[in-house]
């Protein structure tokens, strides 16, 4: 009876025993998980921040990226055009021959419906082609030249995304504040908000 005893005692101490191992080896592989994606999420936070600019790099594109913007607006600044006019509708173009290629480099696509909402007079598309009217061309659009200088105020600095208010002063005129965004996008900052500062005349 007393050996009977000692076996099934001898059988419970080994189950408890394998018990113990298995809960021992589970609790390393779970701390060694914890571990890797800790050092993971630490891994992918330290080069978010690499990625972000400082303020003053940041200020740099904003810069950069405006004055860009305002040569793409002033359209025979940027783009390519037809030695050609082009009659469409009783109205004169010259065709855009690169129009795609630039906008693509310059704006995102929110970008890009904004400045056609804002050239939505003079710009014409007709058979997979891209037309200017003369009238902008030939500056028969006239501009006030009050317009001062824009400077910029930070707003967000992110991985992906810059976001600054730009203020244009004007000569005899209250200042306009808008923001000025750049998103990045297979490493290249775009374009995705920008208004014109200079104002047409009547």
């Amino acid at each position: 009876m007393e050996d009977k005893k000692s076996n099934g005692f001898g059988i419970l101490l080994i189950l408890i025993l394998i018990a113990l191992c298995g809960y021992f080896i589970w609790m390393y592989f779970s701390s060694d998980d914890k571990t890797n994606d800790n050092t993971n999420d630490n891994k992918n936070s330290s080069e978010q921040k690499e990625d972000t600019l400082n303020e003053e790099e940041a200020l740099k594109e904003i810069e950069e990226k405006y004055m860009i913007a305002i040569n793409t607006y002033n359209i025979k600044d940027k783009f390519t055009l037809a030695t050609e006019k082009t009659k469409i509708d009783d109205k004169e173009y010259y065709e855009i021959t690169d129009y795609e290629d630039v906008m693509n480099n310059v704006f995102t696509s929110d970008g890009q419906i904004e400045f056609e909402d804002y050239h939505k007079e003079y710009i014409h598309k007709k058979d997979d082609k891209v037309y200017v009217s003369i009238e902008i061309i030939d500056n028969e659009i006239s501009y006030s030249d009050n317009y001062k200088e824009t400077t910029f105020e930070k707003k967000t600095i992110e991985s992906d995304k810059i976001t600054y208010k730009a203020i244009s002063s004007y000569e005899g005129m209250d200042d306009d504040e808008e923001d000025f965004i750049l998103v990045k996008k297979d490493d290249n900052w775009l374009v995705d908000e920008f208004h014109f500062p200079y104002k047409k005349t009547e």
